[in-house]
């Protein structure tokens, strides 16, 4: 420990003779007359600063490392000048120690006798004050030699006290952070409350698509898609299942089996933590990794969305298969909530809590909107390359729909909330506001719910407070049938926490052991290690910032000599192998340190380990330095909480999560990311004041068990209870449709179904789905016992083991399709009842029959046939009768009310006045101008679909609704369905729209399919293949498409309705028909917005997409053995 401490009091030495004492710089630098200029006072004044705080920092050394410096430099051989002044200034500080230690004895008994306790963390003291007149801290050549060979410096009879430091306040304020209402908010207690009524355990499903997760080794910062958010995933997984109400948690992932990448992520379950004493049981929390898209392949994040779907049919099946596990296992579990992280996982979440019907929250970690106008901003990249660098468009739709499911979405602070989510069509914070207090069951925004993010603590080498949550956990676990989860050995210790000890005492006594292997990795690149460490650590991504924080460190003179940077960039091998944003972040820092001549103050090694940590934040500790994370938005901000639960200082960035962790911890200081000077002043500011320092090193950790983990999960756990059971005791409200097939109020059911546009109202001609009413008369003639049975048991489709589906666009496909479905039904057939055959119809049940007696094809050999557009689900039975899926009709209903959704629809159509958008709704006042001019429809329409709407816009209406977009160069039916979305989302209505081009008299007719949220036909697949017990493989669709090109391996395939990807995304095999000539649509004679509506619909599909699950025939004659492939494949299985 001597040792140690020695090298520091030689190192702190050596800086202040590097430097050069400001007195002799002065007096080498004089003019002739004597005079300084302003240039030299200048530069002085900055030494004199670096001066004082190595002074202040040898002071709290032992005289034990001053005695041997002195030796060592009155020993030397050779006797140089800087020996001479070494052993000089080794007396000189010893002496100032001595007096310092005499002043503060005699102030002790002064007080003591006045019965005043000096307090034990007495402040580090003013160097100038602490010296006397008659022996200042300046080098002179003469004095030092006259010095040299003596063994005592002259006392000084100076006892004036010195002042501490004036302390600096934080700017940050203490944000009212958002909870839920005072009836909604978790009481204090009983950590197990909440729960007493559930007799099953939880069951909890995380999902975090990209990346390379894993449990042990993250290798964050490799890539740009391995950052901070896989830390938090694999954090809070852990975290949860050690809550006494879980039994379970599951972090979905995707499985990569490349070379390229460790082999763990092939590995399809990884058990990140297992209950103590429970080895063989099925409890605890775990990753497990799905295919999605090319498994021998890792692949950015941008290039999955075409996949989505296909993960979240595995997820499905995976969590459809755990729970029959742990079931049978004897451990039920009620799947509880579906959490998604980030926006693609976020719409895997919303997909399957549509399927599963269970609740899903969503976490957002980076947000497509805000990250567009902070690229936008910078001005370095057009709209065009954002779009195609990061699919931006995709990715906030993704975001929208998970809004639109989402019963909570969790956020790390208010701004985020304010700033980032406000950006959305599907979130307006006012709106919420009223919605919560007046509840409405067709009209819904998800809750904000501000919850701090959590820190394991346990990899940290720290001792912390005692977290009261754990102490609790401990004591409920074993009521729920479980053990408390083992801690890992080197688990934070519990009890008084971190009593504020001297520097020597703490950050640089590690007893026997050696310095950490990183610390000598980050010396390699320092010409004196000791310096206060000023450090960053994040990939080098533009959005980080790094390069800011580089050019504040090279331009102030003060910093360069009073402290290192230290630029922990994740792990890289060669620049030429790293991304390409990542690779000219790094490029850019290179050339800013040789520009300002930083060689042996910037340390940036290769590579770390998820242990090295840690050590680097006890480096900075060590060295008195400060942590920085100076990012140009930074969503949560982990690494300041790491920081201050290791008593780091921290200058953070004023945009984003660091406010409220600043204005909680109190712990350092906010800055302008964009300003060099503001926060090279910040650092100055909290490195030359050690009273500041020490205040918010102790702030942060007395502060830290805000962040812990067992805090965040029992928060987040507690308000997802509140919010179901509040959502579980509102009712619908009355007056609106339940969507029920019950006959018996039949006279009630005509008042509701009655179309709230008069005759003589202006708006957009309606074909109201009347199938459903006509169906009802003919089922009132029909025995109670068979109307009334949904149990399925005389369903045809109740014994398949795979399913052919036929997709018919509208009454205009049915001609061109018949031939295919018959010889789907003839090779079903003859598979002995393997393989079944149903339809999903854009058209309604009796619209859909009619049009297929017409061809010549009958019911017959149907299982079943999805109608309006996936608004219903008709079953045929055994006895040759059809009834409706009233299971179907239940699940759909989510979030729908079909007469409040009308009428906003009229008043969009009807009253000028109420069109003008919300602010956050842009580019919509020319559509609601053109609504407004829109004709009266031609008849009165009497009866509606209870979940379904159908806009039919006309040429006429096309050709108003064209006014202004420059000659019809814009995709008008696409446009207008795009711009009525966000209208409606930004409402609070949740509905499902689907677009529909029908071919009529050379001209195109678009319809606009308005369902529930829930309700369409790909969703509808989805239901099934749950109902019959079967996965989505086991799921074929036949598509004939209007169009197909070939180029360059990849087929565009044009379609009719807007849901043609999502009906050919999934799990589900997909064959399509290449049209023959006879059979494509001609569109020469369509005027340009027509043409390029239908454009906007094609898809792009090849073998490098989709593998060989997406195939294309070009004869009919080949269904039949694609039917019996299905057979064979089945019974393989």
């Amino acid at each position: 420990m001597a040792d140690a401490n020695n090298r520091w009091v030689e190192s702190y030495l050596d800086a202040l003779l590097s430097e050069g004492l400001s007195s002799e710089y002065i007096k080498n630098r004089k003019t002739e007359d004597g005079d300084v200029d302003e240039e030299t006072a200048k530069f002085d004044a900055d030494r004199q600063v670096n001066s004082k705080y190595f002074v202040n920092q040898i002071l709290q050394q032992g005289e034990e490392g001053l005695r041997d410096a002195w030796s060592k430099a009155t020993s030397a051989k050779h006797y140089e000048e800087k020996d001479a002044r070494l052993e000089y200034l080794s007396w000189r500080v010893w002496f100032m120690k001595r007096n310092h230690a005499r002043v503060k004895r005699e102030d002790a008994k002064t007080l003591a006798a006045e019965k005043v306790h000096l307090p034990e963390d007495d402040p580090v003291l003013d160097t100038e004050d602490a010296s006397d007149e008659e022996t200042p801290l300046i080098f002179d050549p003469t004095a030092s030699q006259k010095t040299a060979g003596t063994t005592k410096p002259p006392l000084s009879e100076s006892s004036k006290r010195p002042q501490p430091f004036k302390g600096v306040k934080p700017v940050a304020t203490k944000s009212d952070r958002r909870t839920l209402d005072d009836e909604d908010v978790a009481s204090p207690g009983d950590v197990s409350a909440f729960f007493d009524h559930r007799v099953d355990g939880l069951y909890i499903i995380l999902i975090s698509l990209h990346g390379l997760v894993r449990g042990q080794q993250m290798e964050l910062g490799k890539d740009p898609d391995t950052g901070g958010q896989i830390k938090y995933v694999v954090e809070l997984a852990s975290a949860l299942a050690k809550h006494p109400a879980v039994y379970r948690v599951d972090l979905l992932t995707r499985l990569i089996k490349d070379p390229k990448v460790a082999k763990e992520y092939g590995q399809e379950e990884e058990c990140i933590l297992k209950p103590e004493g429970a080895e063989n049981d099925l409890g605890g929390a775990y990753i497990v990794r799905l295919p999605c898209g090319p498994v021998d392949q890792y692949i950015r994040k941008e290039k999955l969305w075409p996949h989505v779907r296909e993960f979240a049919d595995r997820g499905i099946a995976h969590a459809k298969r755990m729970v029959t596990t742990l079931a049978a296992a004897k451990t039920p579990c009620e799947l509880y909530v579906i959490h998604g992280h980030y926006a693609d996982a976020g719409e895997v979440a919303a997909l399957m809590s549509s399927t599963l019907d269970v609740d899903m929250c969503m976490t957002g970690h980076s947000l497509g909107r805000n990250k567009l106008e902070h690229l936008l901003a910078s001005g370095t990249v057009s709209k065009a390359e954002i779009e195609s660098t990061y699919k931006i468009s995709r990715r906030v739709e993704a975001e929208e729909r998970a809004l639109e499911s989402a019963i909570m979405v969790f956020t790390s602070t208010k701004q985020e909330i304010d700033e980032q989510w406000g950006l959305y069509d599907g979130f307006d914070p006012a709106l919420e506001k009223v919605l919560r207090n007046r509840r409405r069951t067709g009209r819904h925004m998800p809750y904000m719910n501000v919850i701090p993010p959590g820190l394991d603590f346990s990899n940290l080498k720290v001792d912390l407070p005692e977290d009261p949550v754990i102490k609790e956990m401990q004591q409920h676990k074993p009521a729920y049938g479980g053990s408390t989860p083992k801690a890992p050995q080197d688990s934070p210790k519990s009890g008084g926490g971190r009593t504020p000890k001297s520097m020597s005492e703490s950050t640089r006594d590690f007893g026997d052991q050696p310095e950490p292997p990183i610390w000598k990795e980050i010396s390699k690149f320092l010409r004196n290690p000791h310096k206060p460490a000023i450090l960053a650590m994040s990939r080098p991504d533009p959005k980080k910032n790094i390069t800011t924080l580089v050019k504040a460190f090279g331009e102030n003179k003060t910093l360069r000599g009073l402290a290192n940077l230290v630029l922990i960039m994740g792990n890289r091998e060669l620049i030429d192998s790293m991304a390409g944003g990542s690779a000219k972040v790094l490029t850019q820092v290179l050339k800013l340190i040789d520009n300002n001549d930083l060689y042996g103050s910037v340390a940036y090694p290769k590579r770390h380990t998820q242990k090295d940590i840690s050590d680097i934040y006890r480096l900075c500790l060590a060295t008195h330095g400060v942590f920085t994370n100076v990012a140009l938005q930074e969503p949560f901000g982990l690494t300041v909480i790491e920081a201050a639960a290791h008593g780091v200082p921290t200058v953070a960035t004023k945009n984003g999560g660091p406010v409220d962790i600043m204005s909680t911890l109190h712990h350092g200081l906010l800055v302008d990311p964009n300003s060099s000077k503001e926060i090279a002043d910040a650092l100055v500011k909290i490195l030359t004041e050690p009273k500041e320092w020490e205040e918010m090193s102790n702030n942060g950790i007395k502060n830290i068990m805000a962040y812990s983990w067992p805090s965040h999960c029992k928060q987040v756990l507690e308000s997802l209870e509140k919010e179901k059971q509040y959502t579980k005791t509102h009712t619908k409200h009355k007056g609106r449709l339940s969507g029920s097939l019950d006959m018996s109020n039949r006279g009630a059911m005509d008042r509701m179904m009655s179309t709230p546009l008069a005759a003589k109202e202006r708006g957009i001609t309606h074909r109201i789905s009347k199938d459903r009413a006509d169906f009802w008369k003919e089922d009132q003639n029909q025995p109670k016992d068979k109307k009334d049975n949904h149990t399925g048991s005389s369903l045809r489709g109740q014994d398949r083991k795979h399913f052919v589906v036929v997709p018919l666009d509208g009454a205009f496909r049915v001609k061109d399709m018949a031939p295919s479905i018959q010889a789907v039904k003839k090779a079903a057939a003859a598979s002995n009842g393997a393989v079944g055959v149903g339809l999903v119809s854009m058209m309604g049940f009796e619209h859909t029959r009619n049009e297929l007696s017409e061809a010549d094809v009958d019911l017959d050999g149907l299982d079943w046939i999805v109608c309006h557009s996936g608004a219903d689900i008709w079953h045929g039975q055994q006895d040759g009768q059809w009834e409706a899926d009233d299971h179907w009709e239940q699940l759909i209903d989510f979030r729908w009310d079909r007469v409040s959704l009308q009428r906003l629809l009229t008043k969009l159509m009807t009253a000028p006045t109420l069109l003008t958008p919300a602010p956050s709704v842009k580019g919509l006042s020319p559509l609601a101008r053109a609504l407004a001019s829109m004709p009266d429809p031609d008849k009165e329409e009497k009866g509606v679909h209870p979940q379904h709407l159908c806009i039919q816009l006309d040429r006429e209406s096309k050709s108003i609704l064209g006014q202004g977009t420059g000659n019809h160069k814009l995709a008008l039916s696409t446009a207008v369905v795009d711009r009525l979305r966000r209208r409606l989302r930004s409402n609070g209505f949740r509905a499902h729209l689907t677009l529909q081009m029908v071919p009529e008299d050379n001209d195109l007719i678009s319809n606009v399919h308005i369902t529930p949220l829930r309700a369409s036909r790909a969703l509808a697949l989805r239901y099934l293949a749950n109902k019959f017990n079967l996965d989505m493989e086991r799921i074929t669709v036949i598509v004939l498409p209007p169009t197909v090109s070939k180029k360059n391996e990849m087929y565009q395939v044009g379609s009719y309705t807007s849901d043609l990807a999502e009906l050919v995304s999934g799990l589900n095999k997909v064959f399509i028909e290449i049209p023959k000539q006879d059979q494509a649509f001609d569109m020469s004679g369509l005027d340009s917005g027509d043409v390029m509506s239908v454009e906007k619909l094609t898809i792009k599909v090849g073998p490098k997409l989709f593998g060989d699950r997406v195939q294309f025939i070009k004869e009919q004659e080949h269904l039949g053995d694609i039917v019996k492939a299905a057979k064979v494949s089945n019974d393989s299985k």
